[in-house]
């Protein structure tokens, strides 16, 4: 999940795309999605919250 969180911040372009839904990230579960969401909508780049 922190090299996809890495991946779009890296990545404008993918992230924009992201968060419009017009690209999917295969692999990842519900779980890591919403993190992944949130981690955006926040702009913090800490996972911790969602690491078990």
């Amino acid at each position: 999940m922190e090299e996809t969180i890495y991946y779009l911040s890296k990545n404008p372009d993918v992230l924009e795309k992201f968060k419009k839904g017009t690209v999917s990230l295969i692999g990842v579960t519900k779980e890591e999605l919403k993190a992944i969401t949130d981690v955006f909508s926040t702009n913090s780049l800490s996972v911790i919250n969602y690491w078990k």
